[in-house]
């Protein structure tokens, strides 16, 4: 019994800790996911592009643990630095086609 717990505790060491940016990856698949619609005409393929990486990074890097962690966001940054992502323009735009309907 001493020796499966010294070589659980020994594995366990060495497998890493998943941090994940959730924010980071929502907006990154939902750029490139625009044309993914599902019926009601909402788009989904931010949320599906997400949970596909979080999943694989998951069975690539078999962590010990995975954190997934979003930041305050831009409200709390843009009261404390009042010129925060003042002059950016960023315009997602997802249209529910026809044919995908």
């Amino acid at each position: 019994m001493r020796d499966k717990l010294v070589k659980y505790f020994e594995d366990s060491h060495k497998k890493p800790t998943l941090l994940i940016d959730l924010m980071n990856m929502l907006i990154r698949h939902t750029a490139v996911n625009l044309h993914k619609i599902n019926g009601a005409g909402n788009c989904i393929g931010g949320a599906e592009g997400t949970i596909q990486e979080l999943l694989a990074l998951i069975r690539k890097f078999r962590p010990k643990s995975v954190f997934v962690v979003q930041d305050a966001g831009h409200l709390r940054k843009s009261i404390l630095l009042s010129n925060y992502k003042k002059n950016r323009k960023l315009q997602l735009k997802c249209k529910a086609s026809e044919e995908i309907l």
